[in-house]
């Protein structure tokens, strides 16, 4: 049986990835799992691939640098770099997107920040 919780971080997922296709990209994966940890959306758009954290929220109160700590950060990278390990092509740019969807109901609002953090350790 599936928490609130986990229902709306579903439905913010999938409202992400149909926004996502509908600006021309391509989806990789979908809640991508390592040892290291999960990244909710991988998908590609011409030569880059963007590894994408989607944050669901009732409401929508707090900065990015509370969406995404410097731990998270680290997990994604080490994600994206298992990722990229099993990926044909090594001639990829990579870039950390965060997407915050405030859902409130029938109404729903995105908030998509392209390289919101970079993959530096």
């Amino acid at each position: 049986m599936k928490t609130q919780t986990k229902i709306l971080g579903d439905l913010g997922e999938t409202v992400v990835a149909d926004k996502m296709q509908k600006a021309g990209f391509t989806l990789l994966a979908r809640n991508y799992r390592t040892s290291f940890g999960e990244v909710d959306i991988i998908a590609q758009q011409g030569d880059t691939i963007a590894f994408v954290e989607v944050k669901t929220r009732k409401h929508i109160f707090f900065d990015i640098s509370q969406v995404i700590t410097p731990a998270k950060q680290k997990k994604i990278i080490m994600v994206a770099k298992a990722f990229l390990a099993q990926y044909p092509n090594p001639e990829v740019i990579c870039r950390f997107d965060v997407a915050i969807l405030e859902h409130q109901e029938s109404n729903s609002a995105v908030t998509y920040i392209a390289n919101a953090f970079y993959g530096h350790e």
